[in-house]
């Protein structure tokens, strides 16, 4: 899906939706193929029916002489409709990486060095490290910067960062205020406003959407697709409409997607730390942001909270076609679809799956208590060939061992070795917090 975006529809995976952005619109489309090999059926939204309709596409050679035997795989027709977009319009064909943010050995600061990741539009990425080797403010400081530089607003770094295939150093100033680093700085005029007030301070959104639809109505007629009778008579009835209706339920859906709707009567000096961050964010996204930055305090979500706010996010960057990069707790990171996690050996980045396959035993960990065991048992324990790393918990009394070979069986040694010394044990599966603590002490 190097150049478009691609979601289920209702949990269905054979019903697609497909979104292709350029620089200065974006258009969509469904497809659905749950009896491929025979044709899937397309719709087309409005704005892709203004370049091609269904009716012309289903005039090209591909779906005209659609072979049920020997039928194109699902991608290379989407590949095909990308191509008669970028035709049709006059434009450039989609880069290869004009869905990502692409960092390539950025190094910034001491804490941040080599870093390389690719993430699509749409997905999100969680950032952990090392407390016990970040502890002081430089190395936080050393990720701001490096959300700062991902924004454009300072290029202190070497490496190189790629926007959707453009160089971070070639983006315009418009291209720039799409990406948002949260929180900003607020006005204190709005202090005393309510949130459903506030989120729209200095932001017209009826005149941000009539600039987005005359940018792509300036496209089609330099292409020399122009709008026909009726479709000029419905926009000037949608933009009368639009006042009333669209604006309203975008608002809606946006203060719904953040968990904020039933909080847009509060004033804004009344929001909750969390309740803050979920304005900025919501605010962020009225704005049509291409990725949104920001760090998570420690202490604002409460345990019961972990879930709703990852909810929050997996609907957001769905919905609003946005990259999430955000640092936080391993509550929140590791729901992310790629984690980041930074420690003084090295920065490393992965699915939740990579960090697992990365440990020995696929992260399978051994957690065992002691009850007064003698110095020279703790020592032959330590000595044992079986083990990787041993974490000691407690002293000589709590140990986390991160195991080479069958946990059983070392089970068995165990027991053997401490007797009725062994209070307990337990198996479990290693977390990414349990990852760094096996990558500091190994």
């Amino acid at each position: 899906d190097n150049k478009f975006e691609n979601f289920q529809i209702k949990n269905n995976p054979y019903y697609r939706e497909i979104r292709i952005s350029y620089p200065n619109f974006a258009t969509k489309l469904k497809i659905k193929f749950e009896k491929y090999p025979i044709l899937p059926s397309f719709s087309f939204s409005r704005s892709l029916s203004r370049i091609i309709t269904e009716k012309r596409f289903n005039e090209e050679e591909i779906i005209k002489n659609w072979d049920i035997e020997n039928p194109p795989h699902v991608l290379e027709i989407i590949e095909i409709i990308c191509e008669i977009v970028s035709k049709q319009v006059k434009l450039e064909p989609l880069k290869e990486n004009s869905q990502y943010l692409v960092l390539n050995n950025v190094s910034v600061g001491e804490a941040i060095n080599n870093l390389s990741f690719k993430i699509h539009r749409g997905k999100s990425i969680g950032i952990m490290y090392d407390e016990e080797y970040l502890n002081n403010a430089d190395h936080r400081l050393d990720l701001l910067n490096l959300f700062e530089n991902i924004a454009g607003s300072q290029l202190d770094f070497s490496g190189s960062i790629e926007i959707f295939g453009n160089s971070i150093k070639s983006l315009s100033k418009e291209e720039k205020e799409k990406i948002f680093l949260l929180p900003p700085a607020y006005d204190s005029v709005i202090t005393n406003m309510k949130v459903k007030k506030a989120i729209q301070y200095k932001i017209n959104l009826n005149e941000r959407y009539k600039e987005r639809k005359n940018v792509f109505n300036a496209i089609l007629k330099n292409a020399g697709l122009s709008q026909s009778i009726d479709e000029i008579i419905e926009d000037l009835i949608s933009d009368t409409t639009y006042k009333f209706n669209r604006k309203k339920q975008f608002l809606k859906n946006v203060l719904e997607e953040t968990g904020m709707l039933n909080k847009k009567n509060k004033k804004f000096s009344e929001l909750t730390p969390l309740e803050y961050l979920l304005f900025s964010i919501a605010r962020a996204l009225i704005q049509a942001p291409t990725i949104i930055m920001f760090s998570i305090p420690y202490g604002i979500l409460g345990k019961l909270e972990y879930e709703k706010f990852n909810n929050y996010m997996d609907k957001i960057k769905q919905e609003f076609h946005v990259i999430m990069i955000f640092h936080g707790s391993e509550e929140i990171a590791s729901n992310c679809d790629q984690i980041l996690t930074i420690t003084k050996i090295a920065s490393k980045i992965g699915s939740f799956k990579d960090y697992i396959k990365d440990l020995p035993q696929y992260g399978e960990i051994l957690t065992i208590e002691l009850n007064d065991p003698e110095e020279f048992l703790i020592r032959k324990l330590k000595e044992m060939e079986e083990i990787e790393v041993i974490i000691e918990e407690r002293k000589n009394e709590k140990y986390k061992i991160f195991l080479k070979s069958n946990t059983n069986n070392v089970i068995v040694k165990i027991t053997e070795l401490f007797g009725p010394r062994l209070q307990c044990f337990k198996k479990s599966t290693a977390s990414i917090g349990e990852y760094l603590e096996f990558v500091e002490n190994k």
